[in-house]
């Protein structure tokens, strides 16, 4: 494989590990000890991608059930890919579900909002803020018009 398909395969691979996490508890922990290892691994072999920091920080994110540790870790990669990439709404919202995750809702609802400032028409944010406010039971907070296609 060249360069690049040898990082791209392991991308791909996390995502479809972050999908399975959030959907079954079943996976073998050692089995989610090794995708960390080979993510973080490209991570710090491409310290100025924050593409790669994004992903283990999902990654991070997902896995939190299998270690509480995680949280951590993801706080600590996603900070990294927002300094890599201050303008992508993306790494706001993977740091603003990190901090939901660690019970800090004031920094994840602004977290939250900046992905939307960067990109209002991007409405994955939107719903993103808004489920996160229904989450935490804040109802009047969150905005479920954005869930209507019919606007």
């Amino acid at each position: 494989a060249t360069p690049l398909g040898n990082r791209q395969i392991p991308e791909f691979f996390t995502n479809q590990v972050v999908t399975w996490a959030q959907d079954n508890e079943d996976i073998p922990a050692s089995f989610i000890i090794e995708v960390e290892v080979i993510m973080s691994k490209i991570a710090a072999e491409n310290p100025f991608d924050f593409r790669h920091h994004l992903i283990l920080g999902n990654f991070y994110n997902a896995a939190r059930k299998f270690d509480p540790s995680y949280v951590d870790r993801a706080e600590e990669i996603l900070t990294k890919a927002v300094e890599l990439s201050p303008t992508n709404p993306q790494v706001y919202t993977s740091l603003g579900q990190t901090y939901l995750f660690k019970g800090d809702k004031d920094k994840a609802f602004t977290l939250l909002q900046k992905a939307i400032d960067l990109e209002p028409g991007y409405t994955k944010s939107s719903l993103n803020l808004a489920e996160s406010y229904v989450m935490m039971g804040e109802y009047e907070k969150g905005d479920v018009t954005v869930f209507d296609s019919r606007r």
